[in-house]
C-alpha cells in the first residue's frame, strides 16, 4: 500500500513500481490518503489468470498483469463501473489510461510484458492522461538521479513564500510549458541550495503545505 507521506523509494520492486505508477495517475487532484486506500482495494479485487504449468505466480500477481486480465475479460462499461464502485471519478479517462499502459507494457512484437523500470521518462509522459506534473511526480520519487520537479500547488505556494513569484500568481499548475519549466528551474535551484536531494526537499515542502 502506498504511504502518501513517505513516497520516495528508489529501490521499488516491479510490483511496487507498477502500483506507484497507477497511484501517480489516480492521485492527481485527489486526496493522497484516500487514493492510496481506494487503489489498494481496487488492486485486491482485480482478477488473475494463473498458468499452473508455468509456475510463474509472481508475474501473474503483478498489478499490470491483473489489470490486463481485467481489460481482456470485461468491456469498457464494466471496467468503468468497477472504478466507480471503488470511488474513482473520471472513469472514462482512467479507462483510456489503462489501455495505453497495458499497450506500452506489451509493446514487444510477441506481446511479452516489459518491466516498468525499463520505461523512459518520455514514454511515461506520453501516456494518455499523464501530463508534465504527473510524469515528474512518478519519476522524481522512483528514480534516484531524477532532475525533474512536479509543479503542484505546494510548489507555487513555496515559490511565492520565497519571493520568487508575485503573490498574484494563481496557485495552480501552470498550463504553459515555458512557465512550467521556469518554475521547475527555480524550485530545483532552491532544493540544490538546501543541500537536500530534490525528492526529499519536495516531500518536505509537500508535507508542510498539505498539513498546514
Amino acid at each position: 500500500m502506498i504511504d502518501p507521506f513517505n513516497i520516495t523509494n528508489h529501490n521499488r520492486t516491479e510490483y511496487e513500481l507498477q502500483e506507484f505508477l497507477l497511484y501517480s495517475f489516480m492521485v492527481a487532484g485527489n486526496s493522497p490518503s484516500k487514493t492510496s486506500t481506494k487503489l489498494e482495494k481496487f488492486l485486491a479485487g482485480l482478477p488473475m489468470e494463473y498458468n499452473v504449468s508455468s509456475g510463474d505466480f509472481d508475474t501473474a500477481y503483478l498489478p499490470l498483469s491483473r489489470l490486463s486480465v481485467l481489460l481482456d475479460w470485461y468491456d469498457a462499461k464494466t471496467v468503468m463501473l468497477r472504478l466507480s464502485i471503488n470511488g474513482f471519478g473520471s472513469q472514462s479517462t482512467t479507462y483510456q489510461f489503462f489501455l495505453e499502459v497495458i499497450q506500452l507494457w506489451k509493446r514487444n512484437a510477441n506481446a511479452q510484458p516489459t518491466a516498468v523500470s525499463q520505461w523512459t521518462f518520455e514514454e511515461i509522459q506520453n501516456l494518455y492522461g499523464i501530463g508534465p506534473k504527473t510524469a515528474r511526480f512518478f519519476w522524481l520519487h522512483s528514480h534516484e538521479q531524477a532532475s525533474v520537479a512536479p509543479i503542484d500547488t505546494h510548489v507555487v505556494k513555496h515559490l511565492k513564500a520565497n519571493g520568487l513569484l508575485p503573490e498574484s500568481t494563481p496557485t495552480v499548475t501552470p498550463s504553459s510549458i515555458p512557465v512550467y519549466r521556469e518554475m521547475e528551474r527555480m524550485y530545483i535551484d532552491l532544493a540544490v541550495r538546501s543541500g537536500e536531494t530534490l525528492a526529499d526537499y519536495d516531500l518536505k515542502v509537500w508535507n508542510k503545505y498539505e498539513t498546514a
